[in-house]
């Protein structure tokens, strides 16, 4: 696990802790223009050291092993990350559990330069605690070490599962959960056109 903060950038160094785990996908694009790349790396994706200076020190490759199809990514840009839990099209609109990396004084949940997702946030349709454990912990851990950086959100929903809201409520500190989003047919609108799809 990277324990340094590379060149500066926080968010990088959160990603490359992140592109260790096996169990993300990697996805970018906008889904109400059209169209999502997701990319399943099964913990081959490794992002490239520094090679420049000044205003191109931030520029990285994100390849995985044995494909030549990367992603370019600056974070002298792509300098805020969310954790975001919201509802997502591919698990029924139960929640996916998210990571988003953008811009300051952008809005995440439809403008980000990459965003990382837990593969398999449900096992047998309950929850995938372990999983979901260690998500909740590098999100805590992140957001203590790097504060300026780092936010959360948890879009909740009414008709949210009740099994899957407990486990979360006792994982989650009750200050950093936000009152649910009311039903209406609009939140599931926002919500596949904030989402990816697979």
């Amino acid at each position: 696990m990277t324990t340094e903060v590379h060149a500066g950038f926080p968010a990088e160094t959160i990603l490359r802790e992140w592109l260790a785990d096996d169990d993300i996908n990697l996805f970018c694009g906008r889904w109400d223009e059209g169209s999502i790349m997701e990319l399943l790396p099964a913990g081959n994706a490794v992002l490239t050291d520094p090679k420049y200076d000044g205003p191109f020190a931030g520029l990285r490759d994100l390849r995985i092993a044995g494909s030549a199809h990367h992603i370019h990514l600056d974070f002298g840009k792509l300098d805020r990350v969310q954790y975001r839990i919201a509802p997502s099209v591919c698990f029924g609109f139960r929640p996916s559990f998210e990571i988003r990396f953008h811009r300051d004084r952008r809005d995440p949940a439809t403008a980000y330069g990459l965003g990382l997702a837990v593969a398999t946030p449900y096992a047998h349709r309950q929850l995938n605690l372990p999983t979901i454990e260690r998500y909740v912990e590098r999100m805590q851990r992140h957001r203590t070490r790097f504060p300026d950086t780092v936010s959360f959100h948890w879009q909740r929903r009414n008709e949210d599962d009740p099994s899957t809201l407990s486990a979360l409520r006792r994982l989650i500190a009750p200050t950093e959960i936000e009152p649910p989003v009311p039903p209406d047919r609009s939140t599931d609108s926002a919500a596949l056109a904030s989402d990816r799809s697979r």
